[in-house]
């Protein structure tokens, strides 16, 4: 029980105080930790029977894997550091509010719901509609999909009029 206490106690405090400290503390703090390992897992083979002896073993190992694979994303988190997400703002500005693409008259074709007169893209449309019906995300007001919705014209004019075609 002591081999165990000491590596709860020991190892959790050492892991806090190595992950403050600056980057070459890590490799030392690494090869410290691995070395620590094995003497905990000869020390058990010593005082322990076999059943014990390989449910520590097995303690030891899966910790140890833990360490390795948080240690590997923490180095890597700590060189190349941690980005923001970059959004590059659409070329024209008009884009659906919901899958945030740029409406164009291929793909992306803006439609208006007849209920409230807002505007989603053609792809929206058919991930929140249900049966015959679409509710809009933006008002909850629901429109009939019995007949095609039209093209929001407006909008593909101003995109248009806006990259100068």
């Amino acid at each position: 029980m002591s081999a165990l206490f000491i590596q709860f106690v020991f190892i959790g405090f050492y892991d806090f105080q190595i992950r403050h400290q600056v980057k070459p503390l890590k490799v030392i703090a690494f090869a410290f930790h691995l070395v620590l390992e094995i003497a905990l897992f000869m020390y058990s083979l010593v005082t322990y029977d076999s059943l014990t002896c390989k449910i520590i073993l097995g303690v030891i190992s899966y910790y140890t894997i833990c360490f390795i694979c948080y240690t590997v994303s923490f180095v890597e988190v700590t060189v190349v550091g941690i980005r923001p997400v970059v959004h590059e703002p659409s070329s024209t500005g008009v884009h659906c509010n919901i899958c945030d693409f740029e409406y164009n008259a291929e793909v992306n074709i803006p439609r208006l719901l007849i209920g409230c007169g807002h505007t989603i893209c053609e792809k929206c449309i058919r991930k929140v509609k249900k049966f015959q019906i679409v509710v809009c995300p933006f008002c909850r007001k629901p429109t009939d999909l019995s007949r095609e919705l039209p093209k929001n014209f407006a909008i593909l004019e101003m995109i248009q009029e806006l990259r100068g075609i």
